[in-house]
C-alpha cells in the first residue's frame, strides 16, 4: 500500500495518471507488472488497465467519471462487461458479493446526475473492485462526505485485496490514525507546500 496524504483543498497530484501510464513523470519511469508502459502497445495498454480499479472524490460530479447518459449500475459493470475474459454470471457474482461486502443492497439506478455524493461514491468503490484479476487499485480522496461505518468497511475491503495481491495507491485526506496503522503502508507521502515529504512512523513492537 502506498499512501500519498493529501489534505482539505491541497491540489491532488496527477500521480494517478503515471501508475496507468497516462502520462510520464519528469524523472524515471512507471513499470506496471515488471514492463514499462512506454513498452506497451495500446492493446497490451487497454488489456492492463482493465485490471486496474479506480474510485475519484466524489467532490465534483464529473470526477467520478461517469458516463452521464448510463444509470450508475449501468456504469460500474460497463467495463467489464466489455472485457473478453469473463461472462455476465461471473460479473454479476463478483458484484453481489461486493455489494454484501459493502452493505448494499442494489446499486443506484439512476443517473450520475441524480445520485448523491455518498451513493456515487460507494458505487464507485464497487466498480474500483470489480475488476478480477485486480492487480492495482487507485483510490483518490475516496472517503470525502462518507461515514464512519462506510470509511472502515473500505478500509477491510482494501485488506482483503492486499491479501489478494493487489497494489494499492490512496491519494488524499487518509482514514483515522488506527486504520491507517492496519493498512500498515509500504510507502507513505505527505503534501507539503514544497513537494511530497516521507512520513516515518514509529516501529511496531515485536
Amino acid at each position: 500500500i502506498a499512501l500519498f496524504e493529501c489534505r482539505g483543498k491541497q491540489r491532488i497530484p496527477d500521480l494517478w495518471s503515471y501508475f496507468v501510464g497516462l502520462s510520464n513523470p519528469e524523472h524515471g519511469g512507471i513499470r506496471f507488472r515488471g514492463k514499462s508502459w512506454d513498452a506497451m502497445n495500446e492493446e497490451e495498454k487497454e488489456a492492463d488497465r482493465l485490471t486496474i480499479g479506480y474510485a475519484f472524490t466524489g467532490r465534483e460530479k464529473h470526477e467520478a467519471q461517469w458516463i452521464e447518459n448510463l444509470d450508475i449500475d449501468e456504469n460500474v459493470v460497463l467495463a467489464q462487461l466489455m472485457n473478453p475474459a469473463h461472462s455476465r454470471s461471473e460479473v454479476d457474482r463478483r458484484l453481489a458479493s461486493l455489494l454484501e461486502s459493502f452493505d448494499l443492497d442494489r446499486l443506484p439506478g439512476e443517473r450520475p446526475s441524480k445520485a448523491s455524493s455518498r451513493d456515487s461514491m460507494k458505487a464507485q468503490w464497487i466498480r474500483a473492485f470489480l475488476p478480477e484479476p485486480l492487480f492495482l487499485l487507485i483510490l483518490v480522496r475516496p472517503t470525502f462526505e462518507m461515514e464512519d461505518d462506510d470509511v472502515a468497511r473500505l478500509v477491510q475491503q482494501i485488506l482483503r485485496a492486499c491479501n489478494e495481491g493487489t497494489a494499492v495507491v490512496w491519494i488524499g485526506e487518509p482514514p483515522s490514525a488506527s486504520q491507517v496503522s492496519e493498512l500498515d503502508p509500504t510507502i507513505h507521502f505527505e503534501e507539503l507546500p514544497g513537494g511530497l515529504r516521507p512520513v516515518t512512523r514509529p516501529q511496531r513492537q515485536k
